[in-house]
């Protein structure tokens, strides 16, 4: 009989979770993996999950932040647009996973915002165009009557 010990259990768990993490990943955002490809996603995994680890995070918060670098871009703590995340990070005192949970929170906050800017902004312009449509008609020269 064969006896699977916790050590191993782990090491096997470790070289499982790159491959576990990009298929979760490509599942998540189908057409994120499309425009990346296959080398750059792989990268993008990699790296992402080292940045993770150096953070703090465990195991079970990869694929959370993972999620957040697709979201808002590789190594986004480190990006001036995304400052709110490193004051998080920076100001954070708790766990690991009250860190990804403020993250996450921010971060759908911030898209939430961003949709809602460009929805606004789609609905501007189609009442602008047909505004000008209608203005347009208006200059338009009077059919003569006979």
């Amino acid at each position: 009989m064969l006896t699977i010990r916790a050590p191993q259990m782990r090491l096997m768990a470790d070289a499982m979770l790159p491959s576990w993490l990009d298929g979760q990943l490509r599942d998540l955002f189908p057409d994120e993996f499309a425009s990346a490809g296959t080398a750059q996603w792989a990268q993008l995994v990699k790296d992402g999950t080292d940045r993770a680890m150096a953070l703090g995070f465990e195991r079970d918060q990869l694929l959370a932040y993972l999620s957040l670098e697709v979201c808002l871009g590789d190594a986004f703590l480190a990006r001036p647009e995304h400052a709110w995340a490193a004051a998080l990070r920076d100001a954070h005192r708790g766990t690991p996973g009250d860190l990804i949970e403020q993250l996450r929170r921010g971060a759908i906050a911030r898209l939430a915002d961003e949709a809602e800017a460009e929805h606004r902004n789609s609905e501007n312009h189609r009442a602008d165009t047909a505004y000008d449509q209608i203005a347009g008609a208006s200059d338009a020269p009077d059919a003569q009557e006979d």
